[in-house]
């Protein structure tokens, strides 16, 4: 059985993870935070990406995902704050979850292979929840999980 809360603690977990590996990567100018920005935010995006395209797949913008997505990443957003989002940056959001954040995790895994495990491991997660949040899970969502897990190998 899914249990919702507990992997929603995992999830947390692997992204302070994420976040502290990210901090040391810029402490040690390795990633060039005056050029390149703030790691952190960058691969940040792609996480609130996939949360919104997963969340758009069965066509609503649910009050329990729109919860679901503020526990999570820290957000306050409402459903209807959310599908506004979507809405005007559509063609942003899915061009980021079909090509940006494979391409993102493929320059990650050349440079620093463990973090892009663990950041394609927190994309994934996500999305599970993401798409479990309402209570059910439809076959659009298990098909954009699958296309993203797909474009992630």
């Amino acid at each position: 059985m899914f249990d919702l809360n507990a992997q929603s603690e995992a999830f947390k977990a692997q992204y302070e993870k994420f976040l502290t590996a990210c901090d040391a990567l810029e402490e040690n100018g390795d990633w060039k935070k005056a050029t390149q920005g703030d790691m952190e935010t960058y691969y940040f995006n792609g996480l609130m990406c996939a949360a919104l395209h997963l969340v758009s797949a069965d066509g609503l913008f649910s009050d329990e995902e729109a919860d679901y997505i503020n526990a999570v990443l820290g957000f306050h957003y409402s459903a209807d704050e959310l599908s506004e989002i979507y809405r005007t940056e559509k063609t942003d959001i899915d061009q980021l979850f079909t090509s940006g954040i494979p391409e993102d995790y493929r320059q990650l895994k050349k440079e620093y292979p463990e973090m892009a495990e663990l950041y394609k491991t927190m994309l994934l997660q996500l999305c599970e929840l993401i798409a479990m949040s309402d209570g059910y899970v439809l076959e659009n969502e298990k098909g954009k999980i699958a296309e993203l897990k797909k474009n992630l190998d």
